[in-house]
């Protein structure tokens, strides 16, 4: 199975932490450990993701009928962008693969226009595929410099074409 068909579907995001780049037993889950996240990757190169803390509520008035508060609350506990994306193999084993996500439009907003470049493995358990992902830059929190690693699940393919 090549390295296309195994990226393209949809991922359930199971972690996303940062890590201290001077500690690594500081570690820290930036969405909590019960983050919601979907990633997909799609066979004509386009790709979506998004991420959320689990404890984001729904607005009180409605779809789209938010308080400023909770569009505030929202906004900061989610994380998304879409786009186009490309894939290098490695050159060499043991070296990751890299994906480059080519960001249309995101939250925030300033992704858009900008790449980002992650380092990325593919491995099979049991005949499940899983997603490692890490940014090739540290983040600076709090003022500590941070890796941030994104793992994934992926979905079995559904039908969407329903019986009539």
């Amino acid at each position: 199975m090549s390295i296309l068909s195994k990226l393209t579907g949809t991922w359930d995001c199971t972690y996303w932490t940062e890590t201290n780049t001077n500690d690594p037993s500081d570690v820290i889950h930036t969405y909590s450990k019960d983050v919601k996240g979907v990633l997909m990757y799609t066979s004509d190169g386009y790709m979506s993701a998004m991420m959320q803390h689990p404890d984001v509520p729904s607005y009180t008035l409605g779809f789209l009928q938010g308080t400023d508060g909770e569009h505030i609350e929202a906004a900061s506990k989610t994380h998304g962008y879409n786009g186009s994306f490309t894939v290098q193999e490695p050159a060499e084993a043991g070296k990751s693969l890299v994906i480059e996500h080519h960001v249309l439009m995101g939250l925030p907003t300033n992704l858009a226009g900008k790449t980002q470049r992650r380092f990325a493995e593919i491995t099979e358990e049991a005949g499940q595929l899983y997603l490692t992902i890490r940014a090739d830059f540290a983040i600076n929190r709090d003022r500590v410099d941070r890796n941030i690693e994104v793992g994934w699940k992926k979905r079995e393919p559904i039908s969407p074409i329903k019986a009539s």
